[in-house]
C-alpha cells in the first residue's frame, strides 16, 4: 500500500533530521510496478541539507499572553544543534499552559544567513475565564451545593487562579450551624525557575460536622514542582495547618498546630 512508501520516506526523513538536519527532504521517488510477479520497487532520493543550529523563534497568534513569556516556555535555545524532538517538547510544554487552544511550532523551509534555522510559534488563544455549579443529593448525607470560578491567565503570563466553595449537609440538619463548609483558593504560575517548572500554592478552610465532634480548620501550603523528564516530576512544599475540634457531648476543645514539608518525586 501506498501508506507504507510514504510511512518509510517519514522515517527516513527523521532520522535525517535527529542529525540536526532540519532541511532533510525526499526530493525523488520512483515506483516501478511488475504486474506480473506482483512486485513493487521503490527508489527514493533524499537531500540531507546541512547540519544547523536553531535560530530565532518567532511567535505569533498571543493577544492577552505575552509573546516573550510564550517564547521563554517553548525553550528553544538558540545556538543549540536542530532536533526534531526539542520541536515536539516546546509543543507539549506549551499546550500543558492551559492558555491555548492550538498550538503549532515549526521549523521554516530555508536557513538565515548566518547558518541557523528559524523557529516559528504560532497559537490560538482559548477563553481564560470560567466557572462551574454543582448539587448533590444523598439519603444519607443530605443535599449539597458547590461552585467554582477560575481565571487560565490572571497576569498575562499563563497564572491560574481558582476559587472554590461547597455547603452540604443541608436537610441532615435544617441549621446553617451544623452545615459542613469548604472553600479554597488555589493559584498556580509557571516557568519560576525555568520553564520546566511551576510554582503551586492554596488556602483551603474547612468546617465540619459529623456527629460526635465539630472541626474548623485551615490549610496553607505553597511548593514548586520541577519536570526532569516527561516521565519524572520532583516537588517540594512548605504545609501549615490549624484546626479546632470540639467534642459534642463535652463541648471540650482541643487546638493543633501542624507544620510539614512534603517532598515527592514521581
Amino acid at each position: 500500500g501506498s501508506d507504507a512508501i510514504l510511512a518509510a520516506e517519514g522515517r527516513m526523513v527523521r532520522a535525517l533530521k535527529e542529525q540536526g538536519r532540519p532541511l532533510a527532504k525526499v526530493t525523488e521517488r520512483e515506483v516501478i510496478a511488475d504486474h506480473a510477479t506482483g512486485r513493487l520497487d521503490v527508489m527514493m532520493a533524499l537531500a540531507a541539507g546541512p547540519v544547523a543550529p536553531f535560530g530565532d523563534t518567532e511567535v505569533d497568534g498571543t493577544e492577552q499572553v505575552d509573546a516573550e513569556f510564550t517564547r521563554y516556555m517553548a525553550d528553544i535555545e538558540r545556538g543549540k544543534t536542530y532536533s526534531p524532538q526539542e520541536i515536539e517538547n516546546a509543543r507539549e510544554r506549551l499546550l500543558a499552559l492551559g492558555v491555548f487552544n492550538s498550538v503549532s511550532v515549526q521549523e521554516r523551509d530555508a536557513l538565515d544567513p548566518d547558518g541557523s534555522i528559524p523557529v516559528d510559534v504560532t497559537v490560538r488563544e482559548r477563553k481564560f475565564r470560567y466557572f462551574g455549579v454543582g448539587a448533590t443529593v444523598s439519603s444519607t448525607d443530605g443535599a449539597g451545593i458547590e461552585g467554582y470560578w477560575g481565571h487560565r491567565n490572571l497576569f498575562g503570563r499563563a497564572e491560574k487562579l481558582r476559587l472554590e466553595a461547597a455547603v452540604s449537609g443541608i436537610g441532615r440538619s435544617w441549621n446553617p450551624a451544623f452545615f459542613d463548609y469548604n472553600a479554597a483558593i488555589l493559584f498556580e504560575k509557571p516557568g519560576v525557575i525555568g520553564p520546566a517548572s511551576r510554582f503551586t500554592s492554596s488556602v483551603r478552610g474547612k468546617y465540619e460536622n459529623p456527629a460526635a465532634f465539630n472541626k474548623f480548620s485551615i490549610d496553607g501550603r505553597a511548593g514548586v514542582a520541577y519536570e526532569i523528564t516527561p516521565k519524572q516530576e520532583v516537588s517540594a512544599e512548605a504545609r501549615l495547618e490549624w484546626s479546632r475540634v470540639t467534642q459534642t457531648a463535652t463541648g471540650v476543645q482541643t487546638r493543633h498546630l501542624l507544620a510539614s514539608i512534603p517532598l515527592q518525586y514521581v
